[in-house]
């Protein structure tokens, strides 16, 4: 969790994995959420 929360990532990549940590949120949901393809989003949850 504190490492989804760290200052030097981008405000992005800080939230979609809390959403998925915490609010128990899907990639095809958190990727809804941002208005972006779903293959866009999931490298970015993996790497945060």
């Amino acid at each position: 969790m504190l490492i989804a929360c760290h200052p030097a990532l981008r405000t992005e990549a800080r939230v979609a994995p809390t959403l998925r940590l915490l609010g128990g949120l899907t990639t095809v949901e958190i990727a809804r959420a941002f208005l972006v393809p779903e293959p866009a989003i999931a490298p970015g949850i993996v790497r945060a």
